[in-house]
């Protein structure tokens, strides 16, 4: 379900939009037209964290984060914008986690391409 809720923010009124699943749980609030990069944090319907990154109207900006369901870090990385107007590409170490929170794997990225991977264990 879909919700569009406005808030007054020191003075301006922003229309957030917020998602829920059939059990009231909030998925995702965020500002789809936010200029300046915004935390996200996404959830599901049990109300675990599953993503965290920034984000503007033009895409994800910085750092990014997915989890695994016991609450550890899935996949972290950077995100920058492309050189379109509106986009976004991973750049620099992605790193790689087990549930448990063991490392297994890095990807390097340049200009949206994987350039190296490197295993672990």
């Amino acid at each position: 379900m879909l919700k569009e809720v406005t808030e007054n923010i020191n003075g301006f009124t922003w229309i957030m939009e917020e998602q829920y699943c059939e059990n009231g749980q909030l998925l995702i609030k965020h500002n789809p037209s936010a200029k300046t990069p915004e935390l996200i944090i996404e959830y599901n319907c049990a109300g675990d964290k599953v993503l965290e990154y920034f984000k503007t109207a033009k895409g994800k900006r910085g750092l990014y984060k997915s989890f695994h369901n016991t609450g550890q870090v899935s996949e972290q990385g950077d995100y920058e914008k492309t050189a379109k107007a509106i986009g976004e590409q991973r750049v620099g170490i992605w790193q790689h986690f087990h549930g448990n929170g063991t490392k297994f794997k890095e990807t390097t990225w340049e200009d949206g391409q994987k350039v190296k991977i490197q295993q672990f264990e």
